[in-house]
């Protein structure tokens, strides 16, 4: 029986699968598996996947039902006590599983624990880009306004779905921030998070152009999250000026004029305290939409 079960959705990741796997492979920590839930790709991800199985690898092909509905495949078929829902094209350092199992682990009664973030380029070349993880990136106040965990830094206690959350994981409404949503959910139900682990031990995957994706489905689906989590009208109004602010810097980092004018007239005038969060906002988003690191 394994300790760890790495979950791993993969959608045409015929390029990149290996390398995240091997990763897993590569921990120091012998119970750990891998589950690949091959979200109907239709590329050469099923002959990779295949290739990879053993003792510690599984697959689990499907029908294409996006992100949230093979993670919740790989939940319900995972062997181990805890889980990490790694994207298959993100790798984890050797101690991954070992540290943080450790961290979770001690006290009693830890559900979740989360570590920093590590960002490489396309080739896993490393960017001098480390995001740290703060306990206060756990909680309500903070996750309402924004996300900083990274879904393939976090392992959680399998058994928290249903006890905390009464089903499910993710939400297979949403397209996007379903990660973001669990984190909430999480803290709404009252998840007792383990002192974060300071190491950069994931590592996420960044590619030039990621940053012009779809910012508006993005930006649009943000907001339907942060109503859904505000604790009142007040939360959800300046939680929501706020993410119209963070639009503005990502659209610029994106040359996309049109969506800036949008979120722009939605955000209405800066306030004084918006000047950080666009700024930083931009930083981010520049360095993410190049693949470099924020020094550059």
């Amino acid at each position: 029986m394994p300790k760890l079960t790495y979950i791993i959705p993969a959608c045409n990741a015929e390029a990149t699968l290996e390398q995240t796997v091997r990763s897993v492979l590569a921990q120091t920590e012998s119970g750990v598996e891998a589950v690949i839930v091959d979200d109907g790709s239709t590329d050469g991800t099923r002959h990779v996947a295949g290739s990879l199985l053993g003792p510690r690898v599984r697959l689990c092909p499907q029908d294409n039902g996006g992100l949230s509905c093979a993670r919740n495949t790989g939940w319900r078929v995972a062997g181990g006590e805890f889980v990490c829902f790694l994207d298959a094209d993100d790798t984890v350092a050797p101690s991954h599983a070992a540290t943080l199992l450790e961290a979770i682990e001690q006290g009693a009664g830890h559900d979740a624990v989360a570590c920093g973030c590590e960002f490489v380029g396309p080739t896993l070349r490393p960017l001098d880009w480390h995001a740290p993880v703060l306990a206060s990136d756990t909680t309500h106040d903070r996750l309402i306004e924004v996300n900083r965990l990274a879904v393939g830094s976090v392992v959680v206690r399998r058994d928290c779905a249903a006890r905390l959350l009464g089903g499910e994981m993710f939400d297979e409404s949403l397209s996007v921030h379903e990660d973001w949503d669990l984190f909430l959910r999480l803290a709404g139900a009252g998840a007792n998070w383990a002192t974060p682990v300071e190491r950069s031990l994931f590592r996420y995957r960044v590619r030039p152009g990621s940053m012009s994706s779809d910012l508006p489905r993005m930006w649009r689906v943000g907001l339907d999250v942060i109503a859904r989590h505000a604790s009142d009208t007040l939360e959800r109004q300046e939680m929501s000026r706020r993410w119209h602010v963070r639009a503005q810097a990502r659209a610029i980092a994106a040359a996309d004029r049109t969506h800036l004018n949008e979120a722009r007239d939605a955000a209405g005038a800066l306030h004084a305290d918006d000047i950080a969060t666009l700024t930083g906002t931009l930083r981010w988003a520049f360095a993410r939409r190049e693949a470099v690191g924020p020094r550059s």
